[in-house]
């Protein structure tokens, strides 16, 4: 670890502590693992593009990430178990335009990083730039970097699901088993109990505290397949599509907000992720039947009652 620094001394940073040799354990601790990535990343590549210039560090970032992108979309497809449809062809396509248009976005932020690296801005600068609009590169180079990563999760999912490069297995099903993790997960929980911010009946950390109970005992049972348990399964379902009509009913009647950009939203948030596996896997809505419950109820909350009878 380096020396401790002396009164007033600026803090060393992740990229000062990268390569420093000493105790493995206190280096980790003193190291955030993105900031450390990112470190290195503006270390070793910004020199090589900032002498090649923006423009040329966008077609050489561009070029490389649609050929990378584009030679594993192709050895998947080679390894694929089923005949393509035109609908994972499309989302094939768009992740790879996705991971290309990112590495372009990153390489030209890489070309733009001062030789020295960026230094500590002062408040007043911080207040100057947030006036000012951030170029049209900048703006959207944090939604590129999520893009791309979803597309590569995607990926991932796929080579698991849909190819021969993972080999398939029977399930596990010995209850013992399914009930010992069950009693590790619930020891874990009590030693970690803590007290609730809101102490009333059915408050937000207390709902969401059952659906993430309700959550792991989902896994488990699809995991192990214990089929005994599938009448408590259809129970936790329908407590927990309740929950989330009780939790956005508590939303519109203390806010009054029922405009249709929130429900919107809500709606993407309920099937985004759903409906890009559903392309990408081949697999019908149906079979994560949980989504559509839960959008079937958040219209039925949202929605307006009929009007009384005369």
């Amino acid at each position: 670890m380096p020396e401790a620094t002396t009164k007033g001394a600026a803090p060393p940073t992740p990229a000062d502590l990268v390569l420093t040799p000493g105790p493995w354990r206190e280096q980790l601790a003193a190291l955030e693992p993105c900031a450390t990535m990112d470190s290195a990343i503006v270390k070793y590549l910004s020199p090589p593009l900032r002498r090649l210039g923006e423009p040329a560090a966008r077609v050489v970032g561009f070029a490389l990430a649609l050929a990378a992108s584009a030679s594993t979309l192709a050895y998947l497809g080679a390894h694929a178990t089923d005949v393509h449809t035109p609908a994972q062809f499309a989302m094939g396509f768009l992740g790879v335009a996705v991971v290309a248009a990112w590495a372009a976005a990153e390489a030209v932020r890489l070309a733009g990083t001062p030789a020295g690296g960026y230094e500590k801005a002062s408040t007043a600068d911080v207040e100057a730039d947030k006036a000012d609009a951030p170029p049209v590169g900048e703006g959207a180079a944090p939604a590129l970097r999520a893009g791309a990563e979803f597309a590569v999760l995607m990926a991932f999912i796929y080579a698991c699901d849909r190819t021969d490069l993972v080999a398939k297995g029977p399930k596990h099903t010995e209850p013992k088993d399914f009930w010992m993790l069950w009693a590790l997960i619930c020891v874990a929980a009590v030693c970690t109990l803590r007290g609730c911010k809101t102490p009333r009946c059915l408050a937000r950390e207390q709902t969401e505290e059952w659906k993430g109970w309700m959550q792991l005992m989902f896994l488990l049972y699809h995991y192990f397949a214990q089929g005994q348990l599938y009448n408590a399964i259809r129970v936790y379902i329908a407590a927990y599509v309740w929950m989330t009509g009780y939790g956005n009913f508590l939303y519109y009647s203390k806010t009054g907000n029922f405009g249709a950009v929130r429900v919107c939203q809500t709606l993407f948030r309920l099937n985004f992720f759903v409906v890009i596996v559903c392309l990408s896997l081949r697999n019908e809505y149906m079979l994560y039947y949980i989504a559509p419950m839960h959008t079937l109820f958040t219209l039925f909350v949202w929605l307006p009652p009929p009007p009384p009878p005369p």
